[in-house]
């Protein structure tokens, strides 16, 4: 029986551009692999800081300026309509609702004031679990917080390689959201899996 729903936020709850990555377009200006960027920018409070201040140093301020640019949150904002109906609903059900997103301190926004916030039981970022998705730690932290099985807990989330095959190979349920996404096929993905319990 699942217990519990996870919900990525960038690209699920929040619609994202992923035309061209942050890091395809920190690139441009910084040297660095993307595993040493996924660490780098998902765990540290202060991401890529040593990194941007050498532009500083060397007096490069329009280089700076771009960077800095490419890592401020994004204000602008659109809810993904069918996904806050959704949550919405599954709330309305009775489930257990959390968020599980690869976020950086500076990116952090907490949806305690926006159309989910209401729903939403508790929020998981990588930076404060100490690692994030695809990585079993960053699921099992969320699983050891509820105290549940794995296969008590449905992730959703827009990416095949973090939130789909992270949350498989944790031994959760998971759904990947496209945008050909169906309330009603996943509901029904749902109900499914709690006769088969």
């Amino acid at each position: 029986m699942i217990k519990l729903i996870t919900f990525d936020i960038g690209g699920t709850i929040i619609n994202s551009d992923k035309s061209i990555s942050r890091f395809e377009r920190l690139k441009k200006y910084i040297d660095i692999s993307k595993d040493e960027y996924k660490k780098e920018y998902y765990l540290s409070k202060e991401p890529l800081q040593n990194t941007i201040l050498k532009y500083v140093e060397k007096g490069d301020f329009d280089k700076y300026r771009q960077i800095c640019a490419i890592l401020e949150p994004n204000d602008n904002k659109k809810y993904n309509e069918n996904i806050v109906k959704l949550i919405a609903n599954l709330h309305k059900i009775g489930y257990k609702l959390a968020t599980l997103s690869n976020v950086n301190y500076n990116l952090y926004y907490s949806l305690s004031n926006t159309p989910v916030g209401q729903y939403i039981d508790k929020e998981f970022y990588s930076f404060e679990i100490g690692d994030y998705k695809p990585h079993l730690n960053a699921f099992l932290y969320v699983q050891n917080y509820y105290g549940l099985k794995p296969e008590e807990i449905l992730h959703i989330g827009d990416s095949k390689s973090s939130d789909y095959n992270g949350a498989i190979n944790a031994g959760w349920n998971a759904f990947l959201y496209t945008k050909d996404f169906n309330i009603d096929e996943l509901m029904g993905i749902i109900a499914k899996r709690e006769k088969e319990e």
